[in-house]
């Protein structure tokens, strides 16, 4: 099963804040084998990226 995290393209740098939220559900749902998919807004792959380095995703 897969659920699919899809922002929309107004993101802002605020809302790359809210992932550790994000990453919490991540940790609970591969518990039940879901896997989720991250579709941020093009002008926030680089933040994220760089936000997301150390963790899991």
């Amino acid at each position: 099963m897969y659920f699919i995290a899809n922002w929309k393209m107004f993101g802002s740098l605020k809302t790359i804040k809210s992932i550790n939220k994000v990453v919490s559900l991540t940790k609970k749902l591969k518990k039940n084998k879901i896997r989720v998919i991250y579709c941020p807004p093009t002008n926030l792959i680089f933040p994220l990226v760089k936000k997301l380095k150390l963790s899991s995703i």
